[in-house]
């Protein structure tokens, strides 16, 4: 049998003689609280939701929580811990135009009818915020969340302008403008701090349970624990389940060492369900963009997104300097939610991937996750926006109004000497100014590229950002002399926004605070479908025949393969290459259906993904980021579907128990043999025990007197069908009698037969959850019987009961509830404290006819039964 678990002890920030108790499925609320107390403890909190009435949040010291791990009825104890919301950076706003957002705005996706839940330090109103449809305050049990955070600026407050500030004509937008939020307070502050807000592991749980309550499409979960549990877990399962997808801050914790290779991900975000977002910030330094230094990185990374936004603030203002990954994990939210109004049927798992798709590959896995966050026009259902094609390539030199791209916006045409530019407005104070463009490549357009001519003649803190779908073109600041030109590659067949970005920093000025465009050109051969080398387009594709192709991928260009889908049904593209290659895969108008880098191994991508029969798909193929020198042969390998279907979901029983065995037998359509999985505990982990076996299957070699769980697999040519549900037994004692405990506790009117349990003169109350009599002179006694059959060989043989009574009408008399066993007395109850008693009698072997008899002489005695237990091994 495993260990169990008494989790986080080793944690810095845990909190003294509080803990998260997981007990077995089935235990009442009313037993949960009998035994934390018998072990010297008191129940502080209960969740709210039934999903996790397993749980409970205990004050118990360090002697009686060991004691409390070893009974039988608690699967695992974590220890509460406890996190401080993340101070906030000095920064300047442009996250919009590198996430593109632009493209589903101008799609009419702007979070219109999506649900946030935002679980922070709670939201103060602010004219530049929509109402809540929702608040609570965990801490409290109450509906005040304001903004707890003692910074000026607040915490939450911010949060939700990053995702929801409306579009009215103020200071800033959320990039989800149009959502709605509801508002999840789990923070509190200390005496004496005025720097920050803390939660702790069972307040975050407590926030993620009550938002699985709520009528919700997207929740934040903006915490930054350093450890989690199964608690924790357990309530971001529930949200999946619904199909919620959760999102939370990578952690402001990176190595100080600066290894990028360390786990540094804080929970809930290193959960595998949960995205973990990393922070990016603007740098001055080409590509312009970097990892924030203290953003969490490693395996557990998801996705990059941006920090250093302008937002609203708890005071009523603005905060032009909220950031950390507290600030990337919200913006990365409204990202989610566009995708949501844009994608409502998807499931969270669907989400997920098309949050992934939108990435832009950029850095390493462990500081980037899958790249940086987007919205490109090709994530729009249906690459539904038109964008301007260029038949040819073209040049804007300002030289007058016409323009020969679709420009729009603040900037102007203006004079630099002699030359007719296009400039930056001018801001005698803090100001932003944007422009936009788009368009779009023919497909057969051969070396694609964009270039910008410009000078900056400003001060330093003023910044001119170029954007081509979020990738920077050109970062102008400062005074230079010269015109310098930045180049950009694109992308045969794409669809591009341009968005140019001016800052202004205040009413600092230096030289003419301007920044000067002197042209803007996108430049591009073209070539005719099955000219040039096969697979160096994507007109003149590798066909693929049969299940593989070779080609050669020539240094940072791209290798294109085409295939027609025999079947439908699941299909797997894998590479082969000496050098670390990605992999996309196209519909028929260049739409990316899904993307990956080295799920294959040895950095080979795999992509999995259901095609229809007679569908044309592309493989787009290159070097990692389309880095130098990865380049070489290369091979596409296809894994077509099969033919038919996977087992349906099986069903299992568990049986005929041995000291050291339990067999298994297991059905589901279609199965020709079966997978068995196996756990010590109903919610711990089920690994394979024994695979292509038939009906009925023995498991030897089992602890003698244990309980085993089980789950089950079909298995057929197609492959492996969906796991049943658990079933368990329990292996004989050594004595050769198979361990049983029958609980009859009164949650319904159906009781265990095996007790053949006959109310008498007694009452079942369903409020309650027990049975009850009213006994007086006048009415003489009344009973309870049972009958159970206790084998012979065994060791232990209990009866267990909990008892409450009370008197009316003075304690004259004689009053009591006794209890017989075969015409025995075995115990006398007569506390009338109206308190709960739990007694234990022990039993024989064979019948054991049982009885509880409640009789009263003179006064009227009220008494009541719960939780009868009755065992043996």
């Amino acid at each position: 049998m495993s260990k169990k678990e008494l989790r986080n002890r080793e944690c810095s920030k845990k909190i003294a003689q509080r803990y998260i108790v997981n007990f077995i499925d089935g235990v009442s609320e009313k037993e949960q609280n009998k035994i934390v107390k018998q072990f010297g403890g008191k129940v502080l909190k209960k969740f709210r939701t039934p999903a996790f009435d397993r749980f409970a949040v205990v004050h118990i010291d360090d002697a009686g929580v060991d004691q409390l791990l070893t009974h039988k009825l608690v699967e695992s104890i974590d220890q509460d811990i406890e996190a401080k919301s993340p101070s906030s950076n000095e920064v300047e706003t442009w996250g919009h135009a590198t996430a593109q957002a632009f493209n589903f705005w101008n799609a009419g996706y702007t979070g219109a009818g999506v649900k946030v839940a935002i679980i922070d330090s709670g939201v103060t109103p602010h004219p530049d915020l929509p109402t809540p449809l929702s608040t609570w305050n965990v801490v409290t049990d109450s509906t005040d969340a304001t903004d707890v955070n003692p910074t000026d600026f607040g915490h939450g407050t911010c949060s939700a302008g990053v995702i929801a500030a409306r579009n009215n004509g103020a200071y800033v937008k959320g990039i989800a403008y149009d959502s709605d939020i509801h508002v999840i307070n789990c923070y509190y502050q200390k005496d004496g701090d005025t720097q920050a807000s803390y939660t702790n592991l069972s307040h975050t749980v407590e926030a993620l349970q009550h938002a699985a309550t709520l009528d919700v499409d997207v929740v934040l979960c903006n915490v930054q624990l350093d450890y989690g549990g199964a608690s924790l877990q357990a309530a971001c399962d529930v949200l999946e389940a619904k199909g919620i997808p959760v999102l939370a801050a990578a952690g402001n914790y990176a190595d100080t060492n600066g290894d990028v290779t360390k786990d540094t991900v804080r929970y809930p975000g290193r959960y595998e369900k949960v995205v973990a977002v990393g922070a990016v910030a603007r740098s001055s330094r080409a590509p312009y963009l970097s990892r924030a230094d203290y953003s969490g990185t490693g395996p557990y990374l998801d996705i990059a997104s941006f920090t250093n936004q302008v937002t609203t603030s708890k005071s009523g203002g603005y905060n032009s300097s909220y950031g950390g990954t507290s600030c990337a994990a919200p913006f990365a939210t409204g990202v989610m939610a566009l995708l949501k109004q844009a994608y409502p049927n998807h499931t969270a798992q669907q989400l997920r991937d098309k949050l992934y798709e939108g990435a832009t590959p950029f850095g390493t896995k462990n500081e980037y996750g899958v790249g940086l966050i987007g919205l490109p026009a090709s994530l729009l259902p249906s690459n539904s926006l038109a964008y301007p094609l260029l038949s040819s390539s073209t040049t804007e030199d300002f030289s007058d109004s016409n323009f020969n791209f679709n420009i729009t916006g603040d900037f102007v045409l203006g004079t630099d000497g002699s030359r007719t530019v296009l400039r930056t407005p001018a801001y005698f104070n803090t100001g932003t100014g944007i422009s936009r463009f788009t368009f779009q490549l023919p497909a057969n357009a051969v070396n694609p590229q964009i270039s910008i001519v410009q000078r900056a003649d400003c001060r330093w803190t003023d910044v001119m950002l170029v954007t081509v779908n979020g990738m920077a073109l050109t970062y102008a600041s400062d005074i230079e002399s010269n015109y310098e030109t930045n180049t950009l590659s694109l992308q045969p067949g794409g669809k591009y926004l341009v968005e140019l970005r001016w800052d202004k920093y205040k009413s600092y000025s230096a030289g003419l605070d301007a920044v000067f465009i002197d042209s803007i050109s996108v430049n591009f051969t073209t070539s005719g479908s099955g000219g040039g080398t096969p697979g160096d387009s994507f007109t003149n594709p590798i066909v693929v025949s049969g299940t593989n192709a070779n080609g050669i991928l020539q240094d940072t260009k791209d290798l294109y393969f085409k295939y027609t889908v025999p079947n439908t049904g699941s299909y797997n593209f894998t590479t082969s290459a000496s050098f670390d290659s990605y992999m996309q895969l196209l519909d028929s108008s260049q739409n990316i259906l899904a993307q990956d880098d080295d799920s294959a191994g040895s950095s080979q991508p795999k992509i999995t993904y259901t095609l229809s029969a007679g569908q044309v798909v592309y493989l787009k193929v290159y070097g990692y980021n389309h880095g130098a020198g990865k380049n070489g042969p290369i091979t596409l390998n296809i894994i077509p579907a099969s033919v038919g279907s996977v087992p349906g979901t099986p069903s299992v029983s568990v049986g005929s128990p041995t000291t050291s065995s339990l067999t298994l037998n297991m059905s589901a359509t279609g199965a020709i043999s079966f997978n068995v999985y196996r756990s010590t505990s109903p919610s711990g982990t089920y690994s394979l025990v024994a695979s292509g076996v038939t009906s009925p299957y023995t498991n030897t070699g089992l602890t003698s007197n244990t309980a085993y769980y089980y789950k089950v697999a079909g298995v057929n040519s197609f492959g492996i069908g969906p796991q049943s549900a658990y079933a368990y037994g329990t292996t004989n004692a050594s004595g050769g009698v198979t361990p049983t405990t029958i609980v009859e506790d009164f949650t319904d009117g159906s009781f265990d037969t095996r007790l053949n349990l006959s109310l008498g003169g007694w009452e079942y109350d369903s409020s309650v959850g027990s049975i009850s009599a009213i006994v007086a002179d006048s009415t003489g006694s009344k009973s309870v019987t049972l009958n159970v059959d206790i084998p012979s060989g065994t060791t232990s043989r209990t009866l267990k009961l909990d008892h409450k009574g009370m008197l009316f009408g003075g304690s004259s008399g004689v009053y009591h509830t006794q209890v017989f066993v075969n015409g025995i007395l075995k115990h006398t109850f007569t506390e009338s404290d109206v308190q709960w008693r739990t007694q234990t009698i022990n039993l024989g072997t064979g019948n054991q006819a049982i009885e509880i008899r409640a009789s009263s002489t003179s006064s009227t005695w009220v008494t009541g039964i719960d939780n009868i237990v009755v065992s043996w091994r």
